[in-house]
């Protein structure tokens, strides 16, 4: 395996769900916006109702051929789906704040230490279908996590999803 990967010049990672920790992230949030609506519902089966709504989201922008409407747009579909389906009915304002807990995202405990070791010896891409997100998250959040990834340019125009690289010698 290892001659294998010799030849290997680039790994490339999703942020959402495999760098960063969505889950962990985002269930304290749940926990304090359901504590609020006074409503004696799960955090953590909420959180797994809304990933799988934000799942079905996302299938049928493909299936309809809409495009990918990104990330956290159907995650915002997702959440008012869901708190409906909860007999909640959120303001626009409490949706609002629910997504700004997205800008809290932390990554998974193993990650920082083993992008710096992937980092001496690959280029690492990540995907990032919210490129005004990615900055604002990683330096807001976790210092570290964005020394790997600022600095990054575009790989190329028109992927989809956008795909990108960081700058040589970064």
């Amino acid at each position: 395996m290892i001659r294998e990967l010799d030849a290997t010049k680039v790994l490339t990672f999703d942020l959402f769900g495999t760098v960063l920790d969505l889950g962990g992230s985002l269930t304290p949030y749940l926990a304090d916006f359901l504590k609020r609506q006074g409503r004696a519902v799960d955090p953590a089966g909420f959180w797994r109702e809304l990933r799988h709504r934000q799942r079905i989201e996302q299938y049928q922008d493909s299936l309809l051929e809409l495009g990918h409407s990104g990330y956290l747009e159907t995650a915002e579909k997702a959440f008012s789906y869901v708190c409906r389906l909860n007999g909640l009915n959120p303001s626009r304002e409490k949706i609002k704040e629910w997504m700004e807990s997205w800008q809290m995202l932390a990554p998974f405990p193993d990650v920082l230490a083993a992008l710096q070791r992937l980092k001496s010896r690959f280029r690492l891409p990540f995907e990032d279908t919210h490129s005004r997100y990615l900055p604002d998250v990683t330096v807001a959040n976790f210092t570290e996590l964005a020394d790997i990834l600022l600095g990054q340019v575009p790989l190329a125009k028109g992927c989809n999803p956008p795909i990108q690289l960081p700058r040589k010698g970064a």
